[in-house]
């Protein structure tokens, strides 16, 4: 009864520690079962595994992370045989340690100076904003260098992205909008702000976004299926792999209004609720809010922007909902 009760006991302690692994943009499950296939043939948990053998025998939890690096490195972790990961979520990055990928270290990404990362959905302002915030002095990462990274977002390896983030001061759009992006930023770059920009409705939302994709295509019609494959956006095929990716689109659910607004809604929910009690990591920012300016330059420190901010990449017009 008594060995029952410490490998129940041993379980408990060791389950918050796996979520804390599995939760984490530097762990990929996926991954470390393709690379480790004895674990998959075991039909072991990966974050488990990872926890209890996986760390302390130098395998790498994802691209993004090197075990054998970290405990090298932190003598002290690698002789209280504690796994890295763990140790670094937990302790780790707060003490001002860092980590490697096992391709190329990028220790100084912990230490940058402030960045600003925009993470509202395109057609939410986001370019309006990225002119205002050069305006101010910000020097803006290059939207199409950053959509080429789609991929490594669909595979959930931020390890390009954070690489990335070190050529400029603030970011928005694909791949800083899609869902779990801002998490793996806020661990990398826990000095950074955030802005949410939003519209006044999931409906004004999915209107602007139907709306001027069949602009760039040159129709008068919401899109279908076979027109988003036609099109090339910034290289062919580009924008229905996004719609599959993100939104789970397929021949008959692409622009469908209840799962593209429900994601919409989700998508915003999920970044409030993470940043819950930051009030100085993340703005929630409606641009068409007469306060928009004021409220931007008091968040970012900057006392004023010195302009009102633009309207740019606006929709042309509605749809034809008749035509829908």
């Amino acid at each position: 009864m008594q060995r029952l009760a410490k490998r129940i006991a041993g379980r408990a302690r060791r389950r918050p520690r796996a979520d804390l692994i599995r939760a984490s943009f530097l762990f990929n499950a996926e991954w470390y079962l393709d690379h480790y296939p004895d674990v998959r043939d075991a039909g072991t948990d990966p974050a488990v595994h990872y926890l209890t053998h996986g760390g302390i025998e130098y395998r790498d939890p994802s691209p993004s992370f090197s075990s054998a690096w970290y405990l090298d490195t932190y003598e002290d972790v690698r002789t209280a045989r504690i796994n890295p990961l763990l140790h670094f979520l937990m302790h780790g990055r707060y003490e001002g340690r860092t980590f490697a990928t096992h391709l190329k270290a990028i220790n100084d990404l912990l230490t940058i100076n402030q960045k600003v990362f925009v993470i509202g959905r395109n057609k939410t302002g986001t370019t309006s904003l990225a002119a205002a915030l050069e305006a101010a002095g910000y020097r803006i990462g290059s939207q199409h260098e950053a959509e080429g990274l789609l991929e490594d977002w669909h595979r959930r390896d931020f390890c390009t992205l954070l690489e990335y983030c070190h050529s400029a001061d603030a970011f928005q759009d694909v791949p800083f909008s899609l869902p779990d992006t801002y998490k793996a930023l806020d661990n990398a770059f826990p000095n950074a702000k955030f802005i949410l920009t939003v519209r006044d409705s999931a409906e004004q939302w999915y209107q602007s976004v139907t709306t001027f994709h069949a602009h760039l295509m040159g129709l008068s019609r919401r899109p279908t299926a076979a027109d988003v494959k036609q099109f090339s956006y910034h290289e062919p095929g580009w924008l229905w792999r996004q719609q599959r990716y993100v939104y789970g689109a397929n021949e008959a659910s692409v622009y469908d209004p209840t799962i593209y607004k429900a994601h919409y809604l989700q998508h915003n929910a999920d970044v409030i609720k993470h940043f819950k009690g930051r009030p100085q990591s993340l703005l929630v920012l409606n641009l068409s809010h007469k306060t928009a300016a004021a409220d931007l330059a008091r968040f970012l420190g900057i006392g004023q922007l010195g302009m009102n901010i633009p309207h740019l990449n606006a929709t042309p017009r509605e749809l034809d909902s008749n035509k829908i």
